[in-house]
C-alpha cells in the first residue's frame, strides 16, 4: 500500500509516516497470508474432490462386486434347493421301493411258514402212520 497520495501528497511527521508504512506492510503481509491460505484451501478442495471421486469409484466397484456375489449366492441357493428336492424325491422313491420289498418279503415269509407248517403236519402224519404200524 502506498503511503503517498501523489502530487497532493500529505505532509506527515516521521512517526506518522512510519506508522502508515508499518500498517501498509502489515496489510500487505496479511493479504499475502490470505492469498496463501486461499491457494492452500483450493488445493485441499481439489484433493478432497479427487478423494471423493476415488471413493465414489471404489463404492461403485464394491457395489458391482456385491451384486456379483449376491447373484452367485442366489445361484448356489437355487442349486442347493434343486439338489435338496432331488434328494428328497430319491429318498421317497427308495422308501416306497423298500416298503414294496418289505410287503413282498412278508408275503414270501407267510408262504414259507405255511409250507413249513404243511410239511411239519405231513411229517407228523407220516411219523404217526409209521409208529402205528
Amino acid at each position: 500500500m502506498d503511503t503517498r497520495l501523489g502530487p497532493k501528497r500529505e505532509r506527515l511527521s516521521r512517526a506518522e509516516w512510519r506508522a502508515r508504512k508499518a500498517a501498509a506492510e502489515q496489510d500487505a503481509l496479511l493479504l499475502r497470508e490470505m492469498e496463501d491460505r486461499v491457494s492452500a484451501l483450493a488445493i485441499h478442495e481439489e484433493e478432497l474432490s479427487a478423494t471423493e471421486e476415488e471413493i465414489t469409484v471404489r463404492l461403485a466397484e464394491q457395489l458391482e462386486q456385491a451384486a456379483i456375489l449376491d447373484a452367485e449366492a442366489e445361484s448356489k441357493r437355487q442349486s442347493a434347493l434343486t439338489e435338496s428336492n432331488e434328494l428328497i424325491e430319491a429318498a421317497r422313491r427308495d422308501r416306497e421301493a423298500a416298503v414294496a420289498r418289505l410287503v413282498t418279503a412278508e408275503a414270501e415269509a407267510r408262504r414259507l411258514e405255511s409250507r413249513a407248517r404243511k410239511k411239519a403236519e405231513e411229517d407228523t402224519a407220516v411219523a404217526d402212520a409209521c409208529s402205528g404200524q
